[in-house]
């Protein structure tokens, strides 16, 4: 008699019929499983879900933002010209004169404004 291995119950070619069993045994039993995901929802779907929102939010922030901008329209025109710009807030009095002006330096102007002066 011939001794099996422990893997021929998993070889479908030697019974074919009991390995349809097996496979239809399987599928049965994952089939609710199987209809649930089915069932469930993706997750680009999920994303999908929250466009309309998204979009309605971005345009409310658009409609404050707008008005906003409206608002303060006439008070920026009534600002001094020789209120601060934020260039010379934020940077060298030399790199804020280039900023505002539009002026570009030179190699060595730009090294002498970021190191400072040499003494």
């Amino acid at each position: 008699m011939e001794q099996r291995s422990k893997h021929a119950l998993l070889d479908p070619h030697t019974d074919p019929d009991r390995w349809e069993r097996v496979v239809r045994s399987i599928m049965a039993a994952a089939r609710p499983e199987l209809r649930r995901r089915a069932a469930a929802r993706t997750p680009v779907l999920l994303l999908a879900d929250w466009l309309k929102p998204g979009l309605a939010a971005a345009a409310a922030v658009m409609v404050v933002a707008a008005g906003a901008l409206l608002a303060v329209r006439d008070a920026v025109r009534d600002v001094p010209p020789s209120a601060p710009a934020v260039a010379e807030v934020i940077a060298p009095a030399a790199v804020a004169t280039w900023l505002v002006s539009g002026a570009y330096p030179t190699a060595e102007e730009l090294v002498v404004a970021m190191e400072g002066a040499k003494p």
